[in-house]
């Protein structure tokens, strides 16, 4: 009998899907109503409601826009003062100055920053605190949280923003301060879903792997890439193979570590670099730290020999000695001693091993082999060049969406976390691929498509929907987005004057107490 072949994943037939296809710039339409848009984001949006017989709707009056770009960019509400400015700006200036003053003050601050680290963290799942079980403090987590607000503030070209996170201790330093923040980069790997109790240590080495490819797969590529641990993906082009080809980088890297407490292991720690004057600050602390110290332990002693209550005071140096000015750390990966290959887990079971997997990425979305591995490397700087790639056809799309999914309600394509074969077609694919074109040629410059995007003709429109279809696919009104939980908190402190910001820095210790709401500085 002749033998039947099985289907597999075709990777040719599969590149047809418009998200594999190679990203191409083009040309902003022409347009009948040509006094309406402002820039070339109009002129495709305006092409596609011309082209169906719509029309776009009136701008939102001055103070609506003003509200509703401070809210988008830094997650607060105008001042009385801010409000005040703009609109005389506005009387006296016009429009076009008097909106790009406002958004270049609004993405200078550091409420830009903070607000938009801040949908980056929700995207990769960040906690300060590890795993889901045990509430166990997550002590050096903040440094990730507060390196992803500097990145935003000073506007990190995205490409490099990915090799940092996937590679940064990979990567080539010109001083400490650049190692440091590489450093620190790699807690995008390492801070996740790790069950560090769980007594099968291979099947907790495995989880967490498949837990860092699906959050490169959703994060960079738009793809779920979970269910491949098992079998070919049921939908898209993506083989069993190729998600080994990926794990085997991860499964090279060491993330976790075994402590000598029962069961338990924890997530990897680095020391950082310190500049010389970095240190000896520091150990000036640190000498008047333990001299604090020392008095709070006398104390402590002096109120034992009284038989007075001294529950307080032992948490007070329970605290101390928490947060003394030690060497600083963060969570960080490094390669393993021997990086290989991975076998397949037959139905995802570590302890069924099938074939090894040559590291490597997802074929449909290459564009040539794989670059080599070096043989004491994971493959993660060669992961992070192949994602950073302008060929790449994921990469850009997947960001510039996101971008626009958070200004505008809905991404171009509204499925933003899947691109695959089962997931929404973009309404406007040459919108799509314009502004991913020139977001890499302007140099992964996330401000600079912010800023062309909230200042366009479309962004000004008004919200009202009467007359016009809920679905709104052609953006014939501005989307009436909700504002989420942190901004409403952020936005009752601040009218009642009551909010402070924050410096960033150490988390609140555990089981720490507030005082009032008053006390808790934003973000």
């Amino acid at each position: 009998a002749k033998a039947v072949k099985k289907p597999g994943v075709d990777v040719k037939e599969g590149r047809k899907h418009w998200a594999y296809q190679p990203v191409r710039d083009s040309q902003p339409p022409a347009v009948k109503k040509t006094n309406w848009p402002v820039n070339d984001v109009d002129r495709f949006i305006l092409a596609k409601q011309e082209s169906a017989g719509l029309t776009p709707a009136p701008d939102a009056d001055a103070h609506t826009w003003l509200r509703r770009v401070t809210f988008d960019l830094t997650g607060l509400p105008p001042t009385e003062a801010e409000i005040a400015a703009f609109l005389e700006s506005h009387r006296s200036h016009g429009t076009h100055l008097s909106h790009s003053a406002v958004v270049d003050r609004l993405l200078s601050s550091k409420a830009y920053g903070e607000r938009w680290a801040r949908h980056w963290l929700d995207l990769v799942g960040y906690a300060e605190q590890i795993g889901t079980e045990g509430k166990v403090f997550a002590e050096h987590a903040w440094r990730y949280r507060d390196y992803l607000v500097e990145s935003f503030l000073h506007d990190k070209p995205f490409d490099r923003f990915i090799r940092e996170q996937l590679a940064g201790d990979l990567l080539p330093a010109a001083s400490p301060q650049e190692r440091r923040e590489n450093l620190i980069a790699t807690g995008f790997i390492v801070l996740g879903d790790v069950d560090i109790n769980a007594i099968d240590k291979l099947k907790m080495e495995h989880d967490f792997v498949d837990s860092q490819v699906s959050k490169v797969g959703i994060t960079f590529l738009g793809m779920t890439l979970g269910c491949v641990r098992c079998h070919d993906h049921k939908f898209d082009p993506i083989a069993q193979t190729d998600y080994y080809a990926l794990a085997g980088m991860f499964r090279s890297t060491s993330s976790t570590y075994k402590t000598d407490n029962g069961v338990w292991s924890s997530v990897n720690k680095v020391d950082l670099p310190e500049t010389a004057a970095q240190r000896a600050a520091r150990e000036k602390q640190l000498t008047h730290h333990e001299s604090r110290l020392q008095a709070l332990e006398a104390d402590l002693k002096a109120k034992t020999a009284a038989k007075a209550d001294t529950k307080a005071l032992k948490a007070q140096i329970e605290h101390a000695k928490f947060f003394a000015p030690n060497t600083p750390k963060a969570f960080a990966v490094h390669d393993v001693e021997k990086p290989a290959d991975m076998r397949i887990t037959i139905r995802g079971n570590p302890y069924a091993l099938g074939e090894p997997v040559k590291r490597g990425t997802l074929r449909v979305a290459s564009w040539a082999e794989f670059p080599p591995i070096p043989p004491n490397q994971s493959g993660r700087a060669q992961l992070a060049g192949w994602l950073a790639d302008p060929r790449n056809p994921l990469t850009a799309r997947v960001t510039v969406n996101r971008i626009w999914q958070k200004l505008f309600g809905e991404g171009l394509v509204r499925s933003v976390d899947y691109f695959g074969t089962r997931g929404e077609k973009p309404t406007h694919p040459e919108l799509l691929d314009h502004l991913a074109t020139e977001f890499m040629k302007h140099g992964w410059s996330q401000k600079r498509l912010i800023r062309e995007l909230v200042l366009s003709r479309t962004y000004r429109q008004a919200s009202d929907s009467s007359g016009k279809s809920d679905e709104n696919h052609l953006l014939t009104r501005m989307n009436r987005p909700r504002l989420d939980a942190e901004a409403i908190r952020d936005a009752r402190l601040a009218i009642s004057r009551r909010w402070l910001p924050s410096s960033g820095g150490t988390a609140p210790r555990p089981n720490s107490r507030r005082t009032s709401a008053a006390s808790i500085p934003a973000r």
